[in-house]
């Protein structure tokens, strides 16, 4: 059995002097799925070609997380979490009965994600993605109010109530 090979630039290795006979050599490099490939040494100990193909592992990420409660940070089930990825390909999943959520195979880059759930305002935030890395996305989210405190109409928006926002920020403080 050999020990470890580097390869060169180039990718080509060279192992020292073996005796005739066939050889498995298992390959494995950073950002592509492992392989293998055989040789056959001749007696007369001439060099040996063999070429070993591997396959790159695709270039995406996973998104988790776990839809919360803003006021008990419970879980919130069968929330809807719908994602556009940076190519601005739609996804979609339901959160099971914890909360929990999974998007596989997601371009990298920042994507947008949008929770919707049935007694909560639509939650929208951006989540960066990173190649072959799983990021933990957590929204939490708030319950609708039960007396609306906005009020749209053709020429203008009526909010009943002061909004303080946070310094330098989209986000509303309670």
């Amino acid at each position: 059995e050999l020990e470890a090979l580097n390869t060169g630039d180039d990718g080509r290795f060279r192992t020292q002097e073996l005796p005739e006979g066939k050889y498995t050599f298992t390959v494995k490099a950073d950002g592509y799925k492992d392989g293998a490939c055989d040789a056959t040494l001749l007696k007369g100990g001439a060099d040996a070609q063999t070429d070993c193909p591997l396959e790159a592992l695709p270039r995406v990420g996973t998104i988790v997380g776990h839809v919360r409660d803003a006021e008990t940070m419970a879980a919130v089930p069968n929330a809807v979490v719908k994602i556009t990825d940076s190519q601005s390909k739609p996804l979609q999943v339901t959160a099971d009965s914890n909360g929990a959520f999974r998007f596989e195979g997601v371009a990298p880059g920042t994507a947008q994600m949008q929770v919707d759930a049935d007694d909560y305002l639509t939650f929208v935030m951006p989540t960066d993605v990173k190649v072959r890395q799983e990021v933990n996305a957590d929204p939490v989210i708030r319950h609708r109010p039960k007396q609306g405190l906005v009020t749209v109409g053709k020429t203008e928006i009526t909010i009943k109530q002061q909004i303080q926002f946070a310094l330098d920020q989209a986000v509303i403080l309670p």
